[in-house]
């Protein structure tokens, strides 16, 4: 139970009690063998190998083309640093902090993900289908991995992120074995998911943006999270936060706007600790986490969410009465995003729609897109050419996915019948489409009611907040339908960009 409110909390303070730590002035520099890297080395089947694709097209888009003209933005370094850690957070960083670049921080050989030698777009120009122009989008990424390849310059600050691991599953936890011993990737991908929207974000607004991630980076991000003030050195060479311990990992984004470093944090003091994790750590004062909430999950099972909905009352059917015999299945082209692109609401319609201008008008929900677009260039993909064994047990099956739902990022999902009437009946091309699977997996992502809360009405953050959830529910449904593909089930992942 939660005795205090946080409404009052500025937002690019993020959860954590950051700001009552004891700080320096000084960095103080952690191990040189630690530098927040992770590699690929999982087996075909392994969830850790499908998390890792989706790192690897994210690590395709760290770049991309400046926009010509810069944004009207605020002056003043420390409003720009704020403004990106609340951004940070809006896409639910646990911590964000902002350092200035320096000749050390450069990895002496840059890493890249051992799939982008291989990866190609090219196969998806014939399988994607998008609300908007999918050869449009396929040319941005291609152009975006080309534009990786050249050497920064002029980068002076980097953006530091930190996503930290929810509970570890118990040992034997009903469906949790495909996960039991990746929370590194788990916040990696998460990490890279804010990096690579944050980037975009500042390309968007006229300034030079570079994503590095956990699997392709050019800095060292252990040594970046000290010098943002998020990490000390550990005993065993690694860094360590004073509310998440070594349990997170990093990304940062490295870019030309001029922003107000954090300073470093300093070892505690007695009192420094007293100040940060004492009585109000204890009792939620300080901060949204507290003692009690610091690490998500904790006593609930993965399978059942972070809401009770297990004792929820159950039927064997609908209360509300469905004449499923009479519900006509209707073409794609009936929804109205797509009436709107068609011309079908009028010419106004018709021009906000092009090429998603509706939406990239805003350019938090524009960079959003971005993520969201390469996301769907994974959802579909032919199964395996041999069954994994031990997916005979219904129970223990749904018990698997809604697990792994949930600890990749849903608030909640469930499992459902897709009866026919939920198909369309033919694509936004006019081919028919065919009832293709007898079962759903569906999953609702919160937008978040403190953001709608302190929106100002005409400030197009519901576009950012819609786009958000789109881009969550990507990517915990396209990992685990992945997941499937590689197990020889036959799956298709339906989205905010795609339905058909």
């Amino acid at each position: 139970m939660r005795l205090f409110s946080h409404n009052r909390r500025p937002v690019h303070l993020g959860p954590f009690p950051m700001e009552r730590l004891g700080r320096g002035l000084r960095a103080q520099r952690a191990a040189a063998g630690s530098d927040g890297m992770l590699e690929d080395r999982f087996a075909p089947t392994d969830l850790g190998r499908s998390i890792s694709s989706f790192l690897c097209a994210l690590d395709a888009v760290r770049e991309g083309d400046v926009a010509a003209d810069r944004a009207d933005i605020p002056a003043d370094p420390q409003e720009r640093a704020n403004h990106m850690k609340a951004a940070g957070y809006f896409l639910d960083a646990a911590l964000m902090g902002v350092a200035r670049l320096k000749a050390e921080h450069w990895l002496a050989q840059p890493r890249r993900h051992v799939g982008l030698t291989t990866l190609s777009f090219a196969a998806s120009k014939e399988k994607l289908r998008l609300r908007f122009n999918p050869l449009a989008v396929i040319r941005q990424m291609e152009q975006a991995m080309s534009l990786a390849e050249r050497p920064i310059s002029g980068h002076s600050h980097a953006l530091v992120i930190v996503n930290d691991y929810p509970r570890d599953p118990a040992p034997g936890e009903p469906g949790a074995e495909w996960f039991a011993d990746l929370q590194p990737w788990r916040a990696a991908v998460r990490a890279a998911e804010t990096a690579c929207v944050l980037a975009s974000y500042l390309r968007i607004l006229g300034y030079e943006a570079r994503a590095h991630t956990a699997t392709t980076s050019d800095v060292n991000l252990h040594l970046l999270a000290v010098e943002a003030g998020l990490a000390l050195p550990a005993a065993d060479g690694g860094i360590t936060n004073p509310f998440v311990g070594n349990r997170f990992q990093v990304a940062v984004v490295t870019t030309n706007l001029e922003m107000t470093p954090d300073f470093p944090l300093r070892q505690q003091t007695p009192l420094d600790r007293w100040r940060s994790k004492g009585l109000g750590w204890w009792l939620g004062a300080s901060s949204p986490r507290s003692s009690a909430t610091a690490v998500d999950m904790v006593g609930r099972q993965y399978k059942d969410s972070r809401y009770p909905t297990e004792k929820l009352k159950r039927v064997d059917r609908p209360t509300t009465f469905i004449d499923e015999a009479r519900i006509p299945r209707v073409p794609k082209s009936s929804e109205m995003f797509l009436r709107a692109a068609f011309g079908d609401l009028g010419k106004q319609a018709l021009e906000a729609s092009k090429d998603g201008h509706s939406v990239s008008k805003a350019p938090l929900a524009g960079a959003l897109r971005l993520a969201l677009n390469v996301y769907s260039l994974l959802q579909r993909g032919m199964p395996a050419p041999a069954q994994a064994p031990g997916y005979d047990n219904p129970e223990h099956n749904a018990a698997l996915v809604k697990a792994t739902m949930h600890w990749l990022g849903a608030d909640l999902a469930g499992i459902s019948n897709a009866p026919p009437w939920v198909w369309y009946s033919h694509r936004q091309d006019g081919t028919q489409m065919e009832v293709a699977h007898p079962l759903a997996a569906s999953v609702m992502i919160d937008q978040g009611y403190e953001t709608m809360d302190g929106a100002s009405g005409d400030d197009w953050i519901s576009s950012a907040q819609s786009m958000r959830t789109y881009m969550r529910a990507a990517l915990v449904c396209g990992v685990v339908g992945q997941q499937h593909q590689r197990c020889l089930y036959d799956v298709a992942v339906r989205g905010g960009m795609r339905g058909g």
